[in-house]
């Protein structure tokens, strides 16, 4: 990847597990301080971009640094398989609750599943090369958008929403912070391989996660506690605000549109990933696949659903920490081989 596509692909990366769920648990924890969690979570982000960067594999691919049969790479292995099925079952869930509450309520879930897994697939047969080039194409679509949505939402704004400040118990804040910081890093597991410098990865990653935190400041000052607690997408209801020109409104289904990008290209990366570790038919099929248990099994589901809005943030967490302990390991190994 060039420069200008690692960009591109951390700022994706860092935003598409806020949606739905991830914000809605750092506001029901953190509440009308969700801003102070938000910088919390951005400091130990940075922390945790450093110890992926510690474990980086240099100058070799996923595939081949995983290529020799032992049990530690076996192991790591089953690990980054769990953790990418888990992230595609939080994007299929988040993509179609998102277009069933709001853009295709009559359309069944599978038909909305399958058709977004179907745009992964063609973009993982066409490889990795131009699904780079599609996602710096999108990206400075995205930051347009994101940019002329927050200048229009400026009006209705309102700086008393914050007040008072620090109001909630302080270790509610700080899980706040810790699942901020998770749901922002874990998806750079996916690029473990690339070849960038830390300065890069850390400036790379501020620019998505700052644009997570200026969705937090404006979901706290347009809708304030505790209506933004009671939403279910409160970062959709808040477009609803937008007017410009007095002739200019109901545009929030088009500004939306790039929540949609930032799950295909999580999506597509955690089908890439697969890939590097298996094989293109094993990753095609285990898309298939988790779609097919995601529409029989879970989203018919409600108390499932919950139960996974819930604790997948916990979940994302421990697997977080596994896959950097077994990957510190290998490197540890690795080192002491080569001395």
């Amino acid at each position: 990847m060039t420069k200008r596509q690692q960009l591109s692909l951390s700022f994706f990366l860092s935003r598409a597990l806020f949606l739905g769920g991830g914000l809605a648990n750092i506001i029901t924890l953190s509440q009308k301080d969700s801003w102070i969690s938000a910088i919390l979570g951005i400091l130990i982000g940075i922390i945790i971009i450093f110890l992926l960067h510690s474990i980086s594999i240099s100058n070799n691919s996923l595939h081949n640094y995983l290529s020799q049969n032992n049990i530690i790479n076996y192991i790591i292995k089953s690990v980054y398989i769990i953790i990418c099925s888990f992230i595609i079952l939080m994007c299929l869930l988040a993509i179609t609750n998102l277009l069933d509450n709001y853009y295709l309520p009559l359309t069944p879930p599978w038909i909305l599943s399958f058709s977004f897994i179907i745009i992964c697939i063609y973009s993982i047969y066409k490889g990795y090369t131009s699904f780079a080039r599609v996602i710096e194409t999108l990206f400075p679509i995205s930051m347009f958008i994101i940019i002329i949505k927050t200048i229009m939402l400026i009006p209705s704004m309102h700086y008393f929403n914050f007040l008072p400040v620090l109001t909630i118990d302080k270790n509610n804040l700080l899980l706040s912070a810790m699942k901020y910081a998770t749901i922002s890093t874990i998806p750079f597991l996916l690029t473990i391989d690339e070849q960038t410098s830390l300065n890069k990865k850390i400036k790379n990653y501020l620019l998505g996660t700052l644009s997570t935190f200026v969705i937090i400041i404006s979901v706290t000052m347009v809708l304030g506690y505790p209506l933004m607690e009671i939403l279910s997408y409160p970062e959709y209801a808040i477009l609803r605000k937008i007017e410009f020109l007095d002739f200019i409104e109901n545009i929030e289904n088009i500004i939306a549109f790039i929540w949609f990008i930032d799950l295909y290209v999580l999506l597509t990366m955690s089908g890439f990933c697969l890939k590097n570790i298996t094989n293109k038919r094993i990753s095609i099929l285990a898309l298939l696949t988790i779609t097919t248990i995601f529409n029989l099994f879970i989203i018919k589901n409600y108390n499932v659903v919950i139960i996974i809005y819930n604790n997948y943030i916990t979940i994302l967490s421990i697997l977080l920490i596994i896959n950097i302990i077994l990957l510190t390991i290998k490197k540890k190994n690795i080192s002491s081989k080569s001395i």
